[in-house]
This record gives structure tokens, C-alpha cells and sequence, in this order.
């Protein structure tokens, strides 16, 4: 999963920040099914997300499997077991209940992966099950740091 911040660049600059962060998704990270959010807040709801048509131009310019209502409805949908993997830790959300409802509703996803390679040159991987139990964890995604220990 692909966020990126809406600034003031232009749509074919966003397009070609995106397909970087795609390719890092592929490349690195090894993710098989890419959904990007062209332009979202980390703090925004993820079922506030890519609800307006307008953005549907640059998803479907990337070739991609489409934005956060379509993984949202894929989640819903699979019945194997899902690894989500986001760039940075405000790469998904800064909001712990939109990821405790994401994995509430979601029985198959059952670890989030947060690959800071451009900062700090790691990943974090995190078991779902751990995550909801264990709450200080979402310090992470709500206080992120370029490096965290």
C-alpha cells in the first residue's frame, strides 16, 4: 500500500513519486497486489479515502489493483492469510483505531509490514493478533520517527 501526502506538485510529478514507491513495493518488499492512495493524510480515515472519481486517473495510469476502497473490499474478500505491507510508518495511518478496525474486520490479514529502508534500512513486521493485544506498539504509527528502535 502506496500514500502519498497531497502537496502542491504537479499529477505527473505525484504519478512518478507513486511509481517509485510501487517499484519500491515490488522490488524490495516483494508485494503482489499494490493499492496506492494518490492523495491522502495519514491521519485521514482509511474509509474516507479515494472516495471521489478525480483520482481514479492516476490509479488507473499507475496499473495498479486499485486505491483504499478496493483493498478494503479485498480484504473482505480473500480467504488466505494477508501480509499488508506500507512504506514508513504514516505510510498506512497514524490512526491506532483505523488499524485495530482494519484487523478486527479483516480475520485474514494478519501481519502488517513497515519497510523503512529509505530512512533507516529496515522492516517491522508486526502479527495482527500481538498488535491488538499489545497497544503500546501503535506509539510507532502515531509518533513515527525516521528510525525507531
Amino acid at each position: 500500500y502506496a500514500r502519498k501526502l497531497p502537496t502542491g506538485e504537479d499529477v505527473t510529478c505525484r504519478t512518478r513519486l507513486l511509481k517509485y514507491m510501487i517499484t519500491n513495493l515490488k522490488e524490495r518488499s516483494l508485494a503482489t497486489s499494490i493499492f496506492v492512495s494518490p492523495f491522502s493524510l495519514a491521519s485521514s480515515p482509511l474509509a474516507s479515502r479515494d472516495l471521489q472519481d478525480n483520482q481514479q486517473i492516476i490509479v488507473d495510469e499507475l496499473e495498479v489493483d486499485g486505491n483504499t476502497q478496493d483493498l478494503l473490499v479485498y480484504f473482505k474478500s480473500v480467504r488466505h492469510i494477508v501480509c499488508l505491507v506500507t512504506i514508513d510508518f504514516g505510510g498506512i495511518t497514524t490512526r491506532s483505531e483505523d488499524i485495530i478496525n482494519l484487523v478486527e474486520a479483516n480475520p485474514f490479514l494478519k501481519k502488517i509490514a513497515v519497510e523503512t529502508f529509505a530512512q533507516c534500512n529496515e522492516v517491522f513486521i508486526f502479527d495482527t493478533e500481538k498488535l491488538i493485544k499489545e497497544k503500546n506498539i501503535f506509539e510507532k504509527f502515531e509518533n513515527r520517527k525516521n528510525c525507531l528502535n
